[in-house]
């Protein structure tokens, strides 16, 4: 299920329905007791940027890495039933059996768990579409530069890190959607395709199609986070690396889906994801056999969220929407927003106001729910025409904070996954009186930054020096036995305005001196300085 309620202009079309012609089932495994495989020598079984990310956070190599064990996978194999694929996290398969073949695989082995995922379903041909929400008349010129993306990134202090430089670069971010219609066509897209920042697409549904052909969810999701032509629309991370991934078959609703989440999830851990956004959520199915109660939502019941909790273990960030049933006789959280270690996202309006429809917690075991909220309603998105439009949901709060996340982990590349989380929870507005509908508040990505420059002590590894201190006329800035790179000087009101900033190229480690001809105001500043990955910062007076 999409927990965004896209409002935008679509056309009406009659999309066929896809469904498999017989049931699958999930047949889970007891261990992998014998596998051929070990956690001592990871290079057979994960690649290069999985182990480096795990080495670099400390993360052990365990056995939930590991391949499902091929003695298991045979004995299925031996029914005849079709195999569709394994998942090591959850220790098991997807198979589509004939009646005769399911039951040979309960007998094969009475520690298998069987487990109905999916039921064919007579479906009629379902029409889709939408109104469209008009764009605020609000103008604000000063803010042209991001366009229809302005008040997703400003809420949460934004500009402040894409103004330091921070946009994403060398970031991998896993967008695990519905769909990503057009989106390789549509002109506010073009410089992700241009630029090669898309890394990889794959379909987990359905193998043989074009996820630029299915449904457009996905693409309104990517339009938050990736977007990046000035004046148009700028997202929170318009310069990162992408992997679009499909695992959600909007033609139905059954629990297969949370197992095709899990495969993509593991596909996104094998490329090197730092970051997944998923904007989806389960509760109930068209299979009422299949639906979840509230009390699953321990972060270690549903396949999803099982999932979703040990893929934030492996070292990445990930980002779920809350959901959209807060107006919903159901209201709670959805899965997998109640796994473990993650950042589950709730709306608000751009005054703060919870939105109506944001889904409440805690989780059934108590935790907070949503962890932190961003801008869910009247939010700017690219629509199906690739207009700049406007959206509704949590769908598109949680791509707000996995774009920031992204550049809030760039700036502090040698911390940990957690470590970003929570200085994005330790920012947030009601960090010490949270609540059912706002979590721990709004994030305040500036605030964490410097919380996390303070913690990490980088501001010692440069020794400039800013003279005349306080200043009436030339400011002028001497950095000694800097690296060579690329510097940058930014200077911040009282309020976090950036009112000045200039970049220059340090060619050596001798010292470099730059004049800065700054008309300020008189006041107090924050003069920020970064080389590198070394950061500095000192009060600066004007006279």
């Amino acid at each position: 299920m999409r927990t965004g309620n896209s409002l935008v202009l679509l056309l009406l079309l009659l999309i066929p329905s896809l469904g498999f012609c017989q049931s699958l089932y999930w047949v889970g495994f007891p261990d992998k007791n014998r596998s051929e495989y070990s956690t001592e020598i990871p290079e057979k079984f994960l690649s290069k940027k999985a182990i480096n990310r795990r080495a670099k956070q400390q993360i052990e190599i365990t056995a939930e890495d590991l391949p499902v064990c091929n003695h298991y996978i045979d004995s299925v194999k031996k029914t005849g039933a079709e195999i569709l694929f394994a998942l090591k996290w959850l220790n098991g398969v997807v198979v589509r059996p004939t009646n005769e073949q399911l039951e040979a695989i309960k007998k094969t082995n009475l520690s298998f768990s069987v487990i109905s995922i999916y039921e064919p379903l007579p479906r009629s041909t379902t029409l889709r579409g939408t109104n469209k929400l008009g764009l605020s008349n609000r103008t604000d010129f000063n803010h042209s530069y991001y366009g229809n993306g302005f008040d997703a990134v400003d809420l949460i202090k934004g500009p402040f890190l894409h103004q330091l430089g921070y946009k994403g670069q060398g970031m991998l971010i896993a967008i695990i959607d519905d769909g990503f219609y057009h989106a390789n066509q549509l002109n506010l897209f073009a410089d992700a395709f241009s630029n090669n920042r898309v890394i990889a697409t794959k379909d987990f549904v359905n193998p043989t199609s074009n996820i630029f052909e299915e449904d457009s969810h996905g693409m309104h999701v990517f339009s938050v986070i990736g977007t990046n032509t000035p004046t148009k629309m700028v997202g929170t991370a318009p310069e990162a690396n992408y992997l679009l991934l499909r695992s959600e078959d909007y033609n139905s609703e059954q629990l297969v889906e949370e197992y095709y989440w899990a495969a993509a999830a593991e596909y996104a851990d094998s490329m090197g994801a730092d970051i997944i956004n998923t904007s989806l959520g389960y509760t109930t199915f068209d299979t009422p056999s299949q639906n979840h109660a509230y009390a699953d939502l321990t972060g270690d019941v549903t396949p999803i969220s099982k999932s979703c909790t040990i893929a934030a273990s492996k070292g990445m960030i990930i980002v779920c929407s809350a959901g959209n049933e807060g107006n919903n006789a159901w209201k709670y959280i959805s899965a997998p927003a109640d796994a473990k270690g993650i950042l589950t996202v709730g709306a608000v309006s751009i005054d703060s106001i919870p939105s109506s429809f944001t889904s409440i917690g805690p989780s059934a075991d108590g935790r907070i729910k949503p962890e932190i909220v961003a801008l869910g309603s009247r939010v700017g998105i690219i629509d199906d025409l690739g207009i700049p439009s406007q959206g509704n949901g949590t769908s598109y709060a949680a791509p707000i904070i996995a774009g920031m996340s992204a550049c809030l982990w760039q700036a502090f590349p040698n911390l940990s996954a957690n470590q970003i989380r929570q200085a994005l929870i330790s920012s947030a507005s009601r960090y010490s009186n949270p609540t059912e509908k706002l979590g721990y508040g709004i994030p305040n990505t500036q605030l964490a930054y410097y919380n996390l420059l303070n913690e990490s002590g980088e501001s010692h590894c440069i020794e400039p020096e800013m003279y005349p201190n306080p200043v009436s006329g030339e400011l002028r800035i001497t950095l000694h036995n800097a690296t060579a790179g690329e510097a940058t000087i930014a200077i911040y009101s009282g309020s976090g305005v950036c009112v000045f900033r200039k970049q220059w190229l340090v060619t050596s480690s001798i010292d470099t001196t730059i004049q800065i001809n700054a008309n300020l105001s008189k006041g107090i500043y924050i003069a920020h300085l970064t080389c590198g990955a070394c950061h500095w910062r000192e009060k600066l007076v004007k006279q």
